[in-house]
């Protein structure tokens, strides 16, 4: 078997772990608005090995934090945490995924903009998106001119995934864009799953998430880190193999 393959094979059962498990425990399955099109993601892993390329979405999903974002002058809010986004893969080696992750306020009162530009003029009782991240994977792109794993801060946001809320950053600005180890939508998850506190935190400390956050530090590190900390100290600037290395060559 192909090392592409493999990787093909490796990946799919692991996001198929993922989704089974965000559509069987109960705090997943109260906040995520679009089951059934989890559900069918789900079916779409879980099908046939004759299958060479996937597509698959990770519908947003919002979690509320334990503890609202102080805002202004230590004004209250209702605060909230956003992921979705889709991912594609295929046994020939692509891989491309963008996975956006917001936080947003509600505040409990009007907000005046702070004159030192610390805090935006927010309405109480709107919410207002103050954050978004978004992380890259694109093995398609060949120019060289962009990392092909990345993170950007702000940039353009899917409407799907703002809603009604205001959208508090510039949409035209999509630079810099990050260079990072692979943060795929396991990785993406397991992480603000620890640094924030929602009611889906302890879900983290599962052992069967556990098993798909290790299961994932395999994949990625047999199929793209190995390969890249082997090619470091050559000719070429690690900046030049983040945007060469291809995640499963």
């Amino acid at each position: 078997m192909s090392k592409r393959n493999c990787f093909f094979l490796k990946y799919k059962k692991n996001l198929l772990d993922l989704f089974q498990f965000l559509t069987s425990e109960q705090e997943f399955k109260r906040i995520i608005p679009n089951l059934a099109q989890l559900h069918q993601t789900t079916r779409i892993l879980q099908s046939s090995n004759r299958q060479t390329s996937i597509r698959i979405e990770l519908p947003p999903f919002e979690l509320k934090l334990g503890e609202g974002i102080k805002c202004g002058s230590n004004t209250d809010t209702d605060s909230f945490l956003s992921i979705g986004g889709p991912i594609e893969f295929d046994q020939a080696g692509k891989v491309i995924q963008s996975v956006s992750v917001c936080l947003s306020v509600t505040p409990h009162t009007d907000i005046q903009k702070c004159t030192s530009f610390c805090t935006p003029e927010m309405q109480a009782n709107i919410n207002h998106i103050i954050r978004r991240f978004h992380f890259d994977i694109d093995s398609t792109q060949s120019k060289g001119d962009r990392p092909i794993s990345h993170f950007q801060y702000g940039g353009n946001i899917n409407d799907g995934q703002k809603g009604s809320s205001e959208y508090l950053l510039i949409k035209t600005l999509d630079l810099p864009r990050i260079p990072s180890m692979p943060l795929d939508i396991v990785q993406v998850i397991n992480f603000f799953l620890h640094q924030f506190s929602t009611k889906a935190s302890p879900l983290a400390k599962m052992p069967k998430w556990r098993n798909i956050v290790l299961e994932n530090d395999k994949i990625w590190k047999e199929f793209y880190i190995q390969n890249l900390i082997d090619s470091i100290g050559d000719k070429s600037t690690l900046y030049d193999l983040l945007c060469s290395e291809k995640p499963n060559p």
